[in-house]
């Protein structure tokens, strides 16, 4: 486009007539402002979309934890739910009937517990720490077992 202010500014002065060739000269440094705060506007604006992304990213992290944490406190909740309805039949039920409510109590917790420790495991992934001490883990447990595989074709 500034070529084309250029070849009109430069086609009017060959013809003496240099107000047109200032209009020209006046278009071609115009339209050069507009692009360069078109080009200074798309720079906010990439930057503002990255600023976006990276907070997309901090609220995913921080809804998967709360879901973590949510499920952590239901278990428990229900865990003692549990304990004090097998409580409060104490006075009523044999022992037999006792010792089955409260292995069932404890089947139950087991079971939650289980859930809760495999999340926070989960979890735990997600940070780029442990997931580095996973993958070095893992790094180090297939060394290990490439090295007891080569002594066993050695023998």
């Amino acid at each position: 486009m500034n070529n084309e202010y250029f070849r009109k500014a430069e086609l009017a002065i060959e013809r003496n007539e240099e107000s047109i060739a200032e209009i020209a000269v006046q278009d071609k440094l115009y339209h050069q402002r507009l692009v360069q705060e078109y080009e200074g506007q798309r720079e906010v604006i990439r930057q503002q979309a990255n600023t976006l992304r990276e907070q997309i990213v901090q609220l995913t992290d921080m809804h998967q934890d709360l879901q973590n944490r949510l499920f952590f406190l239901e278990s428990r909740l229900q865990a003692a739910q549990s304990v004090k309805a097998a409580s409060s039949t104490i006075g009523s039920l044999d022992q037999e009937k006792l010792a089955r409510g409260f292995t069932r109590v404890e089947e139950r917790l087991r079971y939650l517990e289980m859930g809760v420790h495999s999340q926070q495991n989960g979890s735990a992934a997600l940070d780029p720490a442990g997931k580095l001490d996973a993958y070095e883990s893992q790094e180090t447990i297939k060394a290990e077992l490439n090295r007891i595989k080569e002594s066993q074709g050695k023998k």
